[in-house]
């Protein structure tokens, strides 16, 4: 026994020694680095960075005698802030000048192609002394409110509030307080600092913005900090932040016992959405959830604002659909006046939109330049209003879906409707809001081949007996919202749809089957398809090949949903279509107009056709 315990003793001490060994002969040293500091900064080439040198010599608060002053300006505004004398900036250029969207030229080669985050500058960090624990700390809280500045200059910071309570609101008066109305015998009155813009577009939900995210976070907090969360009766302010396309929203933590289920529910309904990806499921997302859905090419419906689409079903007699086309004397007339010419310029411009992400200022502004061309074309048209005419259809996010219209003119059938269609929005799946997306085929060709569509009718005079619609939809990316909508406002009112042929993808010719239209076969109206297939035998020059897409690939869906029947070409097989969309390589040098034009043809003919029978 005295042996067995004499054993471990020498091992012990002999690992002693060696841990001294260690210790007093290997060494690792540390890299004196700030893991944040030393990160590369890119910044867009609208946001100037201005480094006045010239040493502070009037002490200021926060601001050290002999400091530095960083100006850093943009769209949005203008910052400036003191940097530390050991502060040390180093600038980068962009590989390429900087030309704004209208002033480039059109790309003819591929060569000639260039990555919007070229464009993009850079800057980095460093400090005098890394070493010294005070310079090493500012590092990186210097870079980060660089990092913050740049990012209030060229997009801004928004914070949405909602209030839950019976009889909470809040409202912004004539003399710019804003009042609280949260429970207290008196409202509560509230100063709006300048920098902050303050917004409130309904008696339950404010929406501060601005350039300082700081300021617009504080203040958001002091207006929270009014009612702080009573878990018994749900009574609660609840702080959504929208920072660079990602919602994130912030809620103080709530004791469950009193009826968990119900609260829990109502906490995955704030900061979630309900989401389809097929017909029989729904299963509640975040929005980084969702983009993994685009990144994996899986197609998904956003069901959560329309739940009830499709629960009334359409009343309406199902209409036959002819035999056969009857009217090329008037069809063939107008699809010779089709050409690419238009379709080019259009889809030049509409690509040179940064991207066309729904919810991003790009999104709003190429669908502002949309409806310019629309109403540009019923103007140049000489119609009256009330036979030819265009509106936008406003949504909860700032791009509007676009809806031009043919009054049809026979009054028995001014209930009735055909509706040609395409999505104008597009998306980056790895950066949505910022990230460079051209959309030029996904679905800019779509957009730009049923313009021509109309610019075609509209210019020959075209007078239906039933009304004809041609749709620009909005956010068809974030699943399918925008057909949603105006296929639910339809439904409500009681319209009756004869037919909707979406046109999404239309413009790149495969590489493993001949050139053909792809005709969709799954989740469509079987009928309608087989006619859509006696329009393309009867007036374009490919044939039709059968394909599949999946459940809600794209705006059709959403009026199938609704009991309408809908029909979808696209431009080939779905396996062997563009494999560039979704990024900032979907460019006009991959398609083909020629093939395009064909699907003018079979927009113009399905006009036509269903609208006089």
């Amino acid at each position: 026994m005295l042996f067995r315990h004499s054993t471990p003793r020498i091992k012990l001490s002999f690992l002693n020694k060696c841990r001294t060994n260690s210790q007093r002969f290997l060494s690792a040293t540390q890299p004196i680095a700030s893991k944040i500091g030393r990160k590369i900064i890119r910044y867009p080439p609208e946001v100037l960075i201005k480094h006045d040198q010239t040493p502070i010599t009037q002490p200021r608060v926060k601001a050290d005698l002999n400091s530095t002053t960083l100006t850093i300006s943009g769209p949005l505004g203008t910052h400036s802030m003191p940097l530390k004398p050991y502060i040390r900036l180093k600038f980068y250029e962009s590989k390429v000048p900087y030309v704004k969207p209208e002033d480039r030229k059109p790309i003819t080669n591929q060569d000639d192609f260039i990555d919007e985050s070229d464009f993009d500058k850079k800057l980095s960090i460093s400090v005098q002394h890394p070493e010294n624990k005070e310079q090493k700390t500012m590092w990186g809280t210097t870079r980060a409110l660089i990092a913050n500045y740049i990012r209030g200059v060229s997009e801004g910071y928004k914070v949405s509030l909602k209030f839950v309570g019976v009889g909470y609101r809040a409202s912004l008066e004539s003399d710019g307080k804003l009042y609280l109305e949260v429970g207290y015998v008196n409202p509560v009155v509230m100063e709006i600092p300048p920098d902050i813009k303050c917004i409130v577009p309904a008696p339950t939900k404010i929406i501060l913005s601005g350039t300082d995210k700081q300021l617009v976070y504080r203040f958001a907090a002091q207006i929270r900090e009014h009612r702080k969360p009573e878990p018994y009766n749900q009574k609660v302010t609840v702080l959504t932040v929208l920072v660079a396309g990602l919602r994130i929203t912030v809620q103080d933590s709530i004791d469950l016992t009193f009826n968990p289920e119900f609260q829990l529910s109502n906490l995955q309904n704030e900061e979630k959405r309900l989401i389809q990806t097929s017909s029989s499921t729904a299963e509640w997302m975040t929005e980084e959830q969702v983009l993994g859905l685009i990144r994996n090419k899986i197609k998904f419906m956003d069901i959560t604002d329309y739940r009830s689409l499709g629960t009334k079903y359409k009343t309406f007699k199902k209409h036959e659909f002819p035999v056969s086309p009857a009217f090329q004397d008037e069809v063939m007339p107008l699809i010779n006046n089709l050409t690419t010419k238009y379709m080019r310029k259009n889809l030049e411009k509409f690509t040179s939109f940064r991207n066309r992400y729904y919810k991003s200022k790009y999104g709003a502004e190429s669908s502002q330049w949309l409806y310019d061309q629309v109403v540009s074309i019923v103007k140049n048209a000489n119609y009256s209003d009330a036979i030819l005419s265009v509106k936008q259809f406003p949504h909860r996010w700032e791009q509007k879906s676009i809806i031009a219209r043919f009054a049809g003119s026979d009054e028995d059938k001014s209930n009735e409707v055909v509706i040609v269609g395409a999505h104008q929005d597009s998306v980056n799946m790895w950066m949505p809001s910022f990230g460079r997306s051209p959309g030029a085929d996904d679905d800019g060709s779509g957009t730009v081949t049923i313009l021509e569509a109309f610019r075609v009718l509209a210019a020959g005079q075209f007078r239906p007996k039933r009304s004809v619609e041609f749709h620009w939809y909005s956010a068809e990316e974030g699943g399918l919202l925008g057909s949603q909508a105006i296929a639910s406002y339809y439904e409500n009112l009681e319209v009756d749809v004869i037919a909707m042929l979406q046109n999404d993808m239309t413009g790149y010719v495969g590489k493993k089957y001949p050139e053909a239209f792809g005709i969709v076969v799954d989740f469509v109206d079987p009928d309608l398809t087989e006619f859509i297939r006696k329009l393309i035998k009867s007036y374009a020059q490919l044939p039709a090949r059968n394909t599949k897409c999946g459940y809600a690939c794209s705006d059709h869906a959403s009026w199938r949903k609704a009991g309408y029947p809908s029909a979808f070409a696209i431009e080939g097989a779905f396996e062997d279509s563009n494999p560039y969309i979704h990024t900032s390589n979907d460019i006009l040098d991959h398609l083909s107009f020629e093939h395009m034009l064909e699907f003018s043809k079979l927009s113009v003919s399905f006009a036509v056709e269903l609208s006089h029978v």
